[in-house]
């Protein structure tokens, strides 16, 4: 806990900078907001709807149970939780086109390779009973493949998001942006 003087100094600190952070959300033209946000929404809505439909197609390979959903859900957030750290500190000591790329054909690369080995696994729904060697295969493979697929999301939500306000300010005038560690806001000098 802190002290009240500590409390006091933080305070102190903060109402000092606020006047450094101008409010100008009413430069931006709306048509670039509502472009901005559009891109977004569409973009985490074909990662949202292909995780969501993962889910039901596993729920179709094995309709008595949940386990290959949940299954394939922990994975992902696995490797989010473990993984999710070395994403944005190898992205922040990489170039951007170096990034992109690998974003790119990483989220491709994965998307493809699930979507392969759930088609197999839905063309062939007796597998589970007849092989299971393969069928722990293509479950295997559609799980990695999902785990990879959500850290290259990851990756390229954060290369692109970092850059969103440095874009915008930087478009409408401002001559400096930068994040302030200690308030973790944006300051912004005309």
């Amino acid at each position: 806990m802190h002290n009240e003087r500590e409390m006091e100094e933080v305070y102190s600190v903060k109402m000092e900078d606020e006047h450094l952070l101008p409010h100008h959300q009413d430069d931006i033209p709306t048509s670039v907001l509502l472009n901005l946000y559009l891109g977004h929404f569409l973009a985490r809505w074909g990662a949202r709807t292909w995780e969501f439909s993962v889910g039901l197609y596993m729920i179709n390979i094995w309709p008595d149970s949940l386990l290959m959903a949940a299954a394939y859900g922990v994975v992902e957030s696995t490797s989010t939780t473990l993984f999710g750290p070395l994403v944005g500190q190898w992205i922040d000591n990489s170039t951007y086109p170096k990034v992109l790329r690998f974003w790119l054909l990483t989220q491709n690369l994965s998307f493809i390779i699930a979507g392969v080995t759930v088609v197999g696994l839905l063309i062939s729904p007796d597998l589970r009973v007849t092989n299971i060697p393969t069928f722990s295969l293509l479950v295997v493979l559609t799980n990695l493949s999902g785990a990879v697929a959500v850290l290259s999301t990851l990756a390229g939500t954060i290369l692109i998001e970092r850059e969103w306000y440095i874009l915008l300010f930087v478009t409408f005038g401002f001559n400096e942006c930068y994040t302030c560690s200690n308030t973790t806001s944006l300051e912004v000098v005309k």
